[in-house]
């Protein structure tokens, strides 16, 4: 299967919350970077009920799922103190136009406004 299958039915499923294709020519550099946020009806409920005065902790693989892509995962503490996943992002990685750092940086805006 591939990505765009993937996403298509993620996207049916609502467990998309952004979606940007792959555009390394765009003069924006905000528009270049393939990013995926990834979060369920249960993970944003979780958000909501958790985000208030909590820590968060970010972490990724470093291209070691099966499309050779960065997946970052956010956690927060629930009421029993367990970490919980909040949300993933898979995104494009290009050094020289920081596409993870711009990727980050869009993720944080896109959760922070739902």
């Amino acid at each position: 299967m591939n990505v765009d299958a993937i996403i298509f039915e993620w996207i049916e499923n609502n467990m998309i919350d952004f979606h940007q294709r792959y555009n390394p020519r765009h003069e924006t550099l905000e528009k270049q970077p393939f990013i995926l946020i990834i979060q369920t009806k249960w993970m944003r409920e979780l958000t909501m009920n958790i985000i208030p005065n909590s820590a968060w902790a970010i972490d990724y693989t470093f291209k070691t799922n099966q499309y050779g892509l960065p997946l970052y995962t956010t956690m927060c503490l629930n009421t029993r103190m367990l970490g919980m996943p909040i949300f993933f992002m898979l995104c494009s990685t290009n050094v020289d136009k920081r596409h993870e750092t711009v990727a980050l940086r869009l993720t944080l805006k896109v959760v922070f406004e739902k």
